[in-house]
């Protein structure tokens, strides 16, 4: 009937002639490897440069002191597999057993 008929994909579809592709790969994490971005990617400014972002090395990690409703950061540690952390005896040689860290 020479009429133009767009096809039909239903109320909440959208048709589309070429289906777009992304150029942008996803980061695969890897053990071992740094995240250059962190998690948030984050633009870097003056007052932030040299600081690393969230997530950037993700083996490492804060062991932190909790006193009333504050946490106080202690020392570093590294994670070794998905349960423990490491870390040096002097960091919490002197904590009860039953300290929450």
């Amino acid at each position: 009937d020479g009429k133009f008929n767009p096809p039909s994909c239903g109320p909440f579809h959208v048709c589309c002639n070429t289906p777009e592709t992304s150029t942008v790969k996803p980061y695969q994490h890897r053990c071992g490897v740094r995240n250059p971005s962190g998690i948030n990617s984050r633009i870097l400014s003056p007052s932030n440069e040299g600081e690393a972002d969230f997530g950037e090395w993700p083996w490492q990690a804060a062991i932190l002191k909790t006193e009333g409703k504050v946490n106080i950061f202690q020392c570093g540690g590294v994670l070794i597999d998905k349960y423990h952390v490491m870390t040096v005896a002097h960091c919490v040689y002197h904590l009860y057993k039953y300290t929450s860290i």
